[in-house]
């Protein structure tokens, strides 16, 4: 009874990874023909491991693609590649001129991500000031760590 149960569950996870595996490859597809919303997503599928091996240089090779194209979650989370130094060289230099390219386009995120940089002075000069504005920024398009980080300066 307990192998054919274990059989059964086996069998529910080849398929539900399978399934991973065809939704991977038909957005790589899409991806692969130009579509900047299929490039974040192969991107994001890469730093989640979701549906693929976690693959932080993947990843931050198609959030370029995209982010490069204007697609601001793409932006943002280039920045967070950069930021940390998952699968490209830490340079929060860098990291800073994506979230900014993000921030341009209202992702909350992204103002959230610049609070913090000027939080905790990374590549900066610790600005309460400046972080304070991009948490109210970030809180403003309901951010949830804008939000929270706001309550942690005051």
């Amino acid at each position: 009874m307990r192998r054919a149960f274990f059989l059964a569950i086996l069998s529910v996870m080849l398929s539900v990874y399978s399934a991973f595996g065809e939704d991977f490859n038909a957005v790589l597809q899409r991806a692969n023909h130009g579509d900047v919303d299929a490039q974040y997503q192969i991107g994001l599928m890469y730093d989640d491991g979701d549906g693929v091996a976690q693959d932080y240089r993947k990843a931050a090779e198609w959030y370029l693609k995209a982010a490069k194209r204007g697609h601001p979650r793409a932006q943002n989370n280039l920045g967070v590649l950069y930021h940390d130094g998952n699968g490209v060289k830490q340079n929060y230099k860098t990291a800073r001129e994506w979230y900014l390219k993000a921030a341009e386009q209202y992702n909350g995120a992204a103002f959230g991500n610049l609070g913090w940089i000027y939080q905790h002075g990374h590549g900066v000069n610790v600005n309460y000031s400046k972080a304070l504005d991009y948490y109210r920024k970030g809180a403003e398009q309901d951010n949830s760590r804008s939000m929270n980080q706001l309550g942690w300066v005051y």
